[in-house]
Protein backbone atom coordinates (compact mmCIF):
# COMPACT_ATOMS: atom_id res chain seq x y z
CA UNK A 1 0.00 0.00 0.00
CA UNK A 2 1.40 3.36 -1.06
CA UNK A 3 1.96 6.01 1.93
CA UNK A 4 0.00 9.00 1.67
CA UNK A 5 1.38 12.66 1.21
CA UNK A 6 0.64 15.99 2.34
CA UNK A 7 0.76 18.96 -0.23
CA UNK A 8 -0.57 17.36 -2.93
CA UNK A 9 -4.19 18.78 -2.46
CA UNK A 10 -2.21 22.24 -2.43
CA UNK A 11 -2.48 22.53 -6.29
CA UNK A 12 -5.35 24.63 -7.31
CA UNK A 13 -6.36 23.67 -10.83
CA UNK A 14 -5.93 19.29 -9.06
CA UNK A 15 -7.61 17.51 -6.61
CA UNK A 16 -6.68 14.42 -4.68
CA UNK A 17 -10.33 14.34 -2.71
CA UNK A 18 -13.58 13.83 -3.49
CA UNK A 19 -16.01 16.68 -4.18
CA UNK A 20 -20.19 16.98 -4.36
CA UNK A 21 -19.99 14.47 -7.58
CA UNK A 22 -19.00 11.07 -7.62
CA UNK A 23 -15.44 11.05 -9.17
CA UNK A 24 -15.39 7.65 -8.77
CA UNK A 25 -17.58 6.58 -10.79
CA UNK A 26 -17.14 9.29 -13.29
CA UNK A 27 -13.32 8.14 -13.89
CA UNK A 28 -14.18 4.20 -13.93
CA UNK A 29 -16.46 4.83 -16.76
CA UNK A 30 -13.83 6.80 -18.82
CA UNK A 31 -11.29 3.64 -18.01
CA UNK A 32 -13.99 1.44 -19.10
CA UNK A 33 -14.90 3.58 -22.17
CA UNK A 34 -11.35 3.66 -23.46
CA UNK A 35 -10.68 -0.13 -22.45
CA UNK A 36 -13.43 -1.05 -24.37
CA UNK A 37 -13.06 0.96 -27.76
CA UNK A 38 -9.56 0.83 -27.51
CA UNK A 39 -8.62 -2.54 -25.61
CA UNK A 40 -5.30 -0.14 -25.04
CA UNK A 41 -5.53 -0.10 -21.41
CA UNK A 42 -6.03 -2.87 -18.51
CA UNK A 43 -9.38 -1.56 -16.96
CA UNK A 44 -9.37 -0.71 -12.97
CA UNK A 45 -12.04 -1.59 -10.94
CA UNK A 46 -13.91 1.31 -8.95
CA UNK A 47 -12.08 -0.32 -6.04
CA UNK A 48 -8.69 0.39 -7.21
CA UNK A 49 -9.67 3.95 -8.32
CA UNK A 50 -11.29 4.67 -4.61
CA UNK A 51 -7.98 2.91 -3.19
CA UNK A 52 -6.04 5.45 -5.45
CA UNK A 53 -7.57 7.99 -4.20
CA UNK A 54 -7.88 7.17 -0.55
CA UNK A 55 -3.91 7.05 -0.80
CA UNK A 56 -3.62 10.35 -1.73
CA UNK A 57 -2.00 9.64 -4.89
CA UNK A 58 -4.08 10.42 -7.33
CA UNK A 59 -5.25 13.29 -9.04
CA UNK A 60 -7.96 14.98 -11.18
CA UNK A 61 -7.30 17.72 -13.84
CA UNK A 62 -10.51 19.99 -14.10
CA UNK A 63 -11.50 21.86 -16.81
CA UNK A 64 -12.64 26.19 -16.33
CA UNK A 65 -16.01 24.71 -15.41
CA UNK A 66 -14.78 22.57 -12.72
CA UNK A 67 -15.61 19.19 -14.61
CA UNK A 68 -12.96 16.46 -14.06
CA UNK A 69 -11.52 16.03 -17.42
CA UNK A 70 -8.86 13.76 -16.72
CA UNK A 71 -7.35 11.56 -14.21
CA UNK A 72 -4.05 9.63 -13.39
CA UNK A 73 -2.76 7.48 -10.33
CA UNK A 74 0.71 6.00 -9.07
CA UNK A 75 -1.10 2.86 -9.19
CA UNK A 76 1.60 0.50 -7.98
CA UNK A 77 4.42 -0.24 -5.73
CA UNK A 78 6.93 -2.62 -7.21
CA UNK A 79 10.15 -4.11 -5.43
CA UNK A 80 13.33 -2.28 -5.47
CA UNK A 81 11.62 1.02 -5.15
CA UNK A 82 9.32 1.21 -8.52
CA UNK A 83 6.64 2.72 -8.35
CA UNK A 84 4.27 2.79 -11.58
CA UNK A 85 2.10 5.52 -12.95
CA UNK A 86 -0.85 5.15 -14.85
CA UNK A 87 -4.22 4.95 -15.19
CA UNK A 88 -4.09 8.18 -17.60
CA UNK A 89 -7.02 8.90 -18.74
CA UNK A 90 -8.97 12.12 -20.17
CA UNK A 91 -12.37 12.60 -21.09
CA UNK A 92 -13.29 11.97 -24.71
CA UNK A 93 -15.19 14.92 -24.51
CA UNK A 94 -12.21 16.93 -23.37
CA UNK A 95 -9.78 15.58 -25.60
CA UNK A 96 -7.29 17.84 -27.34
CA UNK A 97 -7.51 20.61 -25.11
CA UNK A 98 -3.74 19.71 -23.59
CA UNK A 99 -5.57 18.17 -20.26
CA UNK A 100 -3.46 14.98 -21.05
CA UNK A 101 -0.15 17.29 -20.85
CA UNK A 102 -1.22 18.40 -17.88
CA UNK A 103 -1.97 15.56 -16.24
CA UNK A 104 0.77 13.74 -17.09
CA UNK A 105 2.83 16.52 -15.76
CA UNK A 106 1.46 17.33 -12.50
CA UNK A 107 1.93 13.21 -11.75
CA UNK A 108 5.00 12.88 -12.67
CA UNK A 109 5.85 16.20 -10.27
CA UNK A 110 3.50 14.64 -7.71
CA UNK A 111 5.39 11.38 -7.48
CA UNK A 112 8.69 13.10 -7.73
CA UNK A 113 7.85 15.21 -4.73
CA UNK A 114 6.15 12.83 -2.53
CA UNK A 115 8.55 9.68 -3.19
CA UNK A 116 12.04 11.29 -4.06
CA UNK A 117 14.00 8.35 -3.50
CA UNK A 118 11.76 6.43 -5.84
CA UNK A 119 12.21 5.07 -9.59
CA UNK A 120 9.01 5.87 -11.58
CA UNK A 121 8.35 4.13 -14.73
CA UNK A 122 5.05 4.19 -17.08
CA UNK A 123 3.67 1.46 -19.77
CA UNK A 124 2.15 3.44 -22.40
CA UNK A 125 0.18 2.92 -24.70
CA UNK A 126 0.08 4.99 -28.62
CA UNK A 127 -1.77 8.01 -26.97
CA UNK A 128 0.38 8.26 -23.30
CA UNK A 129 3.52 7.59 -24.92
CA UNK A 130 4.09 11.18 -26.11
CA UNK A 131 2.47 12.73 -23.07
CA UNK A 132 4.95 10.82 -21.18
CA UNK A 133 8.37 11.46 -23.75
CA UNK A 134 6.56 14.96 -23.50
CA UNK A 135 7.29 15.60 -19.91
CA UNK A 136 11.21 14.24 -20.41
CA UNK A 137 10.12 10.36 -19.80
CA UNK A 138 13.06 8.02 -21.92
CA UNK A 139 12.06 4.47 -23.31
CA UNK A 140 12.91 1.62 -21.49
CA UNK A 141 14.92 -0.21 -24.04
CA UNK A 142 15.56 -3.51 -21.85
CA UNK A 143 12.24 -4.08 -20.12
CA UNK A 144 14.43 -6.09 -17.93
CA UNK A 145 15.39 -3.39 -16.05
CA UNK A 146 11.92 -3.68 -14.17
CA UNK A 147 10.98 -6.12 -11.66
CA UNK A 148 9.33 -9.30 -13.54
CA UNK A 149 6.23 -8.62 -11.47
CA UNK A 150 5.39 -5.83 -13.61
CA UNK A 151 4.68 -7.61 -16.47
CA UNK A 152 2.17 -10.30 -14.47
CA UNK A 153 -1.28 -8.51 -15.33
CA UNK A 154 -0.07 -8.38 -19.19
CA UNK A 155 -1.53 -11.79 -19.15
CA UNK A 156 -5.06 -10.01 -19.06
CA UNK A 157 -4.44 -7.65 -21.61
CA UNK A 158 -6.17 -8.25 -25.07
CA UNK A 159 -3.40 -7.78 -27.32
CA UNK A 160 -1.14 -10.17 -25.17
CA UNK A 161 -1.06 -13.23 -27.33
CA UNK A 162 -0.10 -10.89 -30.37
CA UNK A 163 3.13 -8.45 -28.61
CA UNK A 164 4.10 -12.16 -27.25
CA UNK A 165 4.67 -13.73 -30.78
CA UNK A 166 6.38 -10.53 -31.74
CA UNK A 167 9.15 -11.60 -29.10
CA UNK A 168 7.78 -8.71 -26.50
CA UNK A 169 6.52 -8.90 -22.62
CA UNK A 170 4.28 -6.42 -23.33
CA UNK A 171 2.31 -4.80 -26.11
CA UNK A 172 2.61 -1.25 -24.31
CA UNK A 173 5.95 0.71 -24.04
CA UNK A 174 7.97 0.90 -20.56
CA UNK A 175 9.24 4.66 -19.73
CA UNK A 176 11.53 5.72 -17.04
CA UNK A 177 10.88 9.26 -15.40
CA UNK A 178 14.03 10.95 -14.74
Amino acid sequence: MLAQRKGVDKMKEFENKTESIDPIEQISAMISGWTKDSGTMLPKSTEEIKQYISNGNSLFVKNGHGEIAGFAAITFDWPDGWKELGAVIVDPEKRENGFGHKVVKNLINMAVTNFPDSKFFALCNNKSLKLFLDNGAEIIKDPNLLPPEVFGECVNCPHFQEAKSQGKVCCDTPVTIK
